[in-house]
């Protein structure tokens, strides 16, 4: 009542000097302007408003010297942790992340001894293939990206190659290129290129759907009537996709609970005071197809959604769980123990209290309870008659 009366807040730099942390989780993206990008920040901007923590955004626009700088700058800045939307794994990042102070959560790839929440690109892209395969293309394509990228450059080329091998094609011998950048402009040029070296190419698999849109007007501009005499398709269900004619054929990645699951793991390990090797790094989750069939394209449209790869972190309240469970070991115990965070002791603390006054008072009604059955087994025996004491007779007429 009162800090309603006297509109009380607490000061952010004396609760900063307390605890030696802010209520914020620092992001680190390489381009704000991407689509993928936009819709992982919208998911940790909603998880992390859920748990009252602020989000302090800094763009890269992929430059490694400004990914570093925004890494130290943020633990100077007192954050509770870190999510990295990974692009490029350099042995200078590498360091970086194993000097960092905080939580660190990777999205979208798999870099060593790091928590990382990533998609399955090579199913996506292996299933993205298949089905145009299945629907008779054969002289197949790739414009991919640059394989610094392990998740765009690596395992989306490989996962093509491996539809390709399993329909007995040569996947090694699949002709590609590699644009510079995600643009419409790299598509073109890479498209208008392929077209020069393979005349005869019926399907076109490309990194993302901005490249298969610059891909599409170069094959329209060649004379190429996409869906009949060339197959075309994309990653990214970019909403343009559907509204051009004819479709185009897309992979969905659910990128938004990418990124509220990296930040429900960042808020944790920021709870439980944990470092940078907070979570075990392992890759699980299956590709889970979702055809949605919209026309034009492939015999249709098709649209893939491929499941969350939680970087082997279980899901996070499974993992609150079992660190609960350790945080419980060790104060029983009394062996200290990883990983275990400040802000479970007070409760544990109180727990135990809580504990001990209900066993005495558990053990006081046991002794209660004994105490009443003593009696009424007492009061149910005879009771023994006892002699009559002997009178004595005194004569007042005898003299002492």
């Amino acid at each position: 009542e009162v800090v309603e009366k006297t509109g009380y807040r607490p000061d952010t730099a004396a609760q900063t000097l307390r605890t030696g942390k802010v209520n914020q989780v620092g992001v680190i993206a390489p381009s704000i302007g991407s689509q993928s990008v936009g819709q992982i920040t919208a998911g940790i901007a909603s998880e992390l408003d859920a748990k009252s923590y602020l989000m302090l955004l800094g763009n890269t626009e992929l430059d490694a010297q400004r990914e570093l700088g925004y890494l130290t700058a943020m633990q100077r800045n007192h954050v509770a942790g870190i999510i990295l939307l990974g692009s490029y794994y350099t042995p200078q990042l590498a360091q970086a992340l194993k000097n960092c102070r905080v939580p660190v959560v990777v999205t979208g790839q798999r870099f060593q001894d790091v928590a990382c929440v990533y998609n399955d690109d090579r199913t996506a892209a292996r299933e993205l293939a298949q089905r145009m395969l299945d629907h008779g293309r054969r002289r197949i394509v790739y414009i991919g990206g640059t394989e610094r990228d392990d998740a765009t450059g690596v395992q989306r080329r490989e996962g093509v190659q491996d539809a390709l091998n399993a329909a007995g094609l040569n996947g090694e011998q699949m002709p590609r290129i590699c644009c510079n950048a995600f643009t419409m402009e790299e598509g073109q040029r890479c498209m208008q290129e392929l077209l020069v070296r393979c005349p005869d190419l019926d399907g076109v698999v490309c990194v993302t759907d901005t490249v298969a849109f610059g891909a599409m007007r170069a094959l329209r501009e060649a004379g190429r009537h996409v869906g009949q005499d060339v197959g075309l398709a994309g990653v990214g269900d970019s909403w343009a996709g559907s509204m051009m004619e004819p479709g185009l054929a897309t992979v969905r990645f659910y990128q938004k609970q990418v990124g509220q699951e990296a930040a429900a793991c960042a808020v944790l390990g920021a709870c439980l005071g944990a470092g940078r090797a907070f979570f075990p790094v392992r890759g699980r989750g299956a590709f889970l197809p979702d055809v949605l069939l919209m026309g034009g394209l492939l015999l249709g449209t098709q649209s893939y959604a491929a499941s969350l790869s939680a970087g082997g972190v279980p899901r996070w309240y499974m993992l609150a769980a079992a660190i609960a469970g350790i945080a419980l070991a060790e104060h029983l115990l009394g062996v200290p123990l990883r990983a275990v965070g400040r802000v479970l002791r007070r409760p544990l603390d109180g727990l135990a209290k809580y504990a001990a006054a209900h066993a005495q008072a558990r053990a006081a009604r046991k002794k209660a309870a004994k105490e009443r059955r003593n009696e009424k087994r007492l009061a149910k025996k005879p009771k023994k008659s006892l002699p009559t004491p002997p009178r004595m007779l005194y004569n007042s007429n005898v003299s002492k």
